[in-house]
């Protein structure tokens, strides 16, 4: 474990990470999906932080809190036994961060907040897949951010991508196109 600029040991590399994975197998389902996670969370962090304050340049991220993973998931309606085989159509992860920034306005100090990172339509083609993320920060009281809003995690989960027809039961309306209304 790496130290972090506030001295919190943090997870703060890629090696970090797939060692985190390792010991944290619910890990493996966000990591899975990625070629290098550390490097999706920490550029996701730089699109959240120049948004926020343009001209922000992220210097170091540190996970310091377990991360929570959460999926989307149904049967797969058309295997031949479809109540042992299921198909991912997102994942979240939720994780803990001390960010190292640089601004135009204050030089190089310390942010502390959650990351929520949000990977869609994964039974898709990879050109349909979808990312979003959300950059929480709280200076104040940052320990409020250890644990993730479960229903605020849900809800960001769910609102990115979509089903396809094939991901309803089959003689559903979804499946058959009908309206559902």
């Amino acid at each position: 474990m790496a130290e972090t600029p506030n001295g919190v040991a943090g997870i703060a590399s890629e090696g970090h990470f797939a060692a985190f994975v390792r010991r944290y197998q619910s890990l493996d389902l966000f990591a899975r999906f990625l070629g290098n996670p550390f490097e999706l969370l920490c550029g996701q962090a730089q699109c959240a932080l120049e948004a926020y304050d343009p001209g922000t340049v992220l210097e170091r991220l540190a996970i310091t809190g377990p991360p929570y993973p959460l999926a989307d998931t149904h049967l797969d309606w058309d295997d031949p036994v479809p109540e042992t085989r299921y198909i991912i159509t997102r994942v979240a992860l939720f994780a803990p961060v001390t960010l190292r920034v640089w601004t135009p306005a204050a030089g190089t100090h310390v942010l502390q907040g959650a990351l929520t990172c949000v990977i869609a339509n994964l039974n898709q083609p990879d050109d349909d897949r979808m990312v979003r993320s959300w950059l929480d920060l709280d200076e104040h009281t940052p320990s409020r951010l250890l644990k993730p809003d479960s229903d605020l995690l849900r809800s960001r989960l769910f609102s990115v991508g979509e089903w396809l027809p094939t991901d309803y039961p089959h003689g559903s309306p979804e499946r058959e196109g009908r309206s559902t209304t």
